[in-house]
């Protein structure tokens, strides 16, 4: 693969990464990054903030700080269009190719927020999820939805994944695995990260939406 060092990102849009948007039927595959993303912007992650389509065999290491959906890898994962409001100006550089997901790629990064902030990704929505890990600590600051993992999984089907960093919520809905879950399926996955917060703290799942929800998972 392919191993990127030292990186600084400095922008003033919203959608901050390496990539700042992955189009639709995009593929970023075989990429390695160490960033150091310090941004008072939404939807903030370590390889690309806004993404609508798949994310494979990579890797993040280092340190990202934003605001509301921030993750170690992707700030904004979804394969709806009409859900994905990144409108700001494209400051970043644009990858193209095909599918929506995240496969067989992994965060050691650091991760810091308001809300939607996981280890991972902080907001999936309508997103497949397989053989992907996060290890690094997940804070926020003032919010709720703070995961090991991924800050909200909305829609989205998980399998053979885990998280392992610690989680310290400052408000509710914190889980070692995902803050908040809505009508999703997570199968074979675990979380062994130490969790606290205000309220709706779990050791896999801080809260639960309506809709069906689907989890065999485990925690220690």
């Amino acid at each position: 693969g392919f191993t990127i060092s030292g990186l600084q990102v400095d922008s003033t849009g919203q959608c901050v990464g390496l990539f700042a948007h992955l189009n639709q039927g995009g593929i970023i595959k075989n990429v390695n990054v160490q960033v150091d993303i310090d941004s008072d912007q939404n939807k903030v992650g370590g390889l690309v903030g806004c993404s609508k389509g798949t994310i494979q065999n990579s890797s993040t290491s280092g340190n990202v700080t934003g605001q509301y959906c921030v993750g170690g890898i992707v700030g904004l994962a979804s394969d709806d269009i009409t859900s994905l409001d990144c409108t700001e100006p494209m400051n970043n550089i644009i990858a193209q190719g095909d599918g929506p997901g995240l496969v067989a790629s992994s965060s050691s990064t650091v991760v810091n927020g308001v809300g939607d902030v996981g280890g991972a990704v902080g907001h999936a929505e309508n997103l497949g999820i397989v053989n992907s890990h996060a290890t690094g600590n997940v804070t926020s600051a003032g919010d709720q939805n703070t995961g090991g993992f991924a800050g909200q999984l909305d829609n989205s089907q998980v399998v053979f994944s885990y998280a392992t960093g610690d989680v310290l919520g400052d408000d509710y809905d914190a889980g070692g695995f995902a803050g908040d879950i809505d009508s999703s399926i997570v199968s074979s996955s675990y979380a062994t990260g130490d969790v606290s917060s205000g309220q709706y703290v779990g050791g896999f799942i801080g809260d639960t939406d309506e809709g069906d929800l689907n989890v065999v998972a485990r925690f220690d």
